[in-house]
């Protein structure tokens, strides 16, 4: 008897987890909740999503109109917006250690970058500060951050990153500014932080910023960012 108790005990467990699953990956409202939950544990912002659709046929889901908001030392709201993600999950991997996605599609993607700086006679007390929290590790004075060691840490890998028309603003304390700048279209492979990954997601965003740099037509500007982020 305990031994079909236990049979049962386990093919409940399983329907339930089954359940929540379906709940959560099949149900456009809590899977946006669940996105939006996710980015901004992710990203300490605030993220706002549209519309989150789920594509049985492709096996894909498709955010719509996500924002992700700037910090409220910066004059643009939003710090990165897109009209539309695609993302290819492989479902099999979600609850393993490290979970694959096929592919994701960034359509019409816009960064914005801002730097602010403190001006001041003299120049070891001058403030570098940005809205990705790059440019303050260019000062001498930084320290960096560090975060606690986690038990299980669970690894992500993109197998393909594609970006469709994407642009960027960008604004350089109060000298500089320069709005809808177009980037290049990127196809990026095995992109995370797994030992299989060709490219972290850091090199990804320095990658991004290569491309802003070479396209801003200022030198001067572009000396100053080649110098903060070691371009």
């Amino acid at each position: 008897y305990f031994n079909l108790y236990q049979m049962f005990l386990r093919i409940f467990l399983f329907l339930v987890i089954l359940v929540i699953i379906n709940i959560l990956l099949f149900n456009p409202f809590y899977l946006k909740k669940f996105i939006v939950y996710g980015l901004e544990k992710t990203t300490e912002r605030e993220v706002s999503i549209g519309k989150v659709e789920i594509d049985l046929n492709n096996f894909s889901i498709i955010i719509k109109n996500i924002k992700i908001f700037n910090s409220k030392d910066f004059k643009e709201e939003f710090f990165f917006t897109c009209k539309k993600i695609i993302v290819h999950p492989a479902y099999n991997t979600l609850f393993k250690n490290v979970v694959e996605f096929q592919n994701l599609s960034f359509y019409e993607p816009k960064i914005n970058l801002e730097i602010n700086k403190q001006f001041s006679i003299k120049k070891v007390d001058e403030e570098i500060k940005d809205n990705i929290s790059e440019a303050e590790k260019s000062l001498p004075s930084y320290k960096p951050k560090i975060y606690p060691k986690k038990q299980n840490d669970r690894n992500i890998i993109i197998k393909k990153i594609f970006t469709f028309n994407p642009k960027a603003n960008f604004k350089y304390a109060s000298i500089y500014e320069i709005k809808n700048l177009g980037l290049s279209d990127m196809e990026i492979y095995d992109i995370g932080n797994t030992q299989d990954s060709k490219m972290h997601f850091k090199e990804v965003f320095k990658l991004i910023l290569l491309d802003l740099y070479f396209r801003i037509p200022d030198f001067k500007i572009k000396q100053e960012l080649k110098k903060i982020y070691k371009l």
